[in-house]
């Protein structure tokens, strides 16, 4: 039984309690990338009725529940609905780029560039170039030594 009126298949009901579990359950895999490092939920987000209030009026289905700074909890002030594609840039592993003035994720500014992901972020990652200068050297073509 339920007291607030959304069943169990209900996607806000589901992303609430996905978060709650990240956050509170150690035998989940995930819990060390989240309350294992101490990412809380806010305790006015224990009762779903505040949950669903506060995020529930901006929520579409097939968005994401997000935490604007990665290293803070879930509360209504760092929260906000992404894309699938928008979350997976938001992650502390994540190199970002300024392209034209706005901030993106690496992968997508080498995409904007011309170039392709992989080869950016090996520069970057592994050769210790800047991200300036991953982004802005072509890439030299290969000679064809099969003749």
């Amino acid at each position: 039984m339920t007291i607030h009126g959304l069943s169990q298949n209900n996607p806000l009901y589901e992303i609430w309690k996905g978060m709650r579990s990240r956050c509170n359950n150690p035998k989940l895999r995930s819990y060390a990338d989240y309350g294992g490092r101490g990412i809380r939920v806010c305790t006015r987000w224990d009762d779903f009725l505040a949950f669903r209030d506060d995020m529930g009026p901006t929520f579409v289905p097939g968005l994401t529940i997000d935490r604007r700074d990665n290293d803070k909890g879930y509360s209504p002030d760092n929260c906000r609905w992404i894309t699938q594609t928008q979350q997976l840039q938001n992650k502390r592993r994540t190199i970002w780029a300024t392209l034209n003035g706005e901030r993106m994720g690496l992968a997508e500014a080498a995409r904007r560039c011309g170039l392709r992901p992989g080869t950016v972020t090996l520069r970057v990652s592994h050769l210790g170039w800047s991200v300036e200068d991953a982004l802005s050297t072509p890439v030299r073509k290969q000679k064809n030594n099969h003749t």
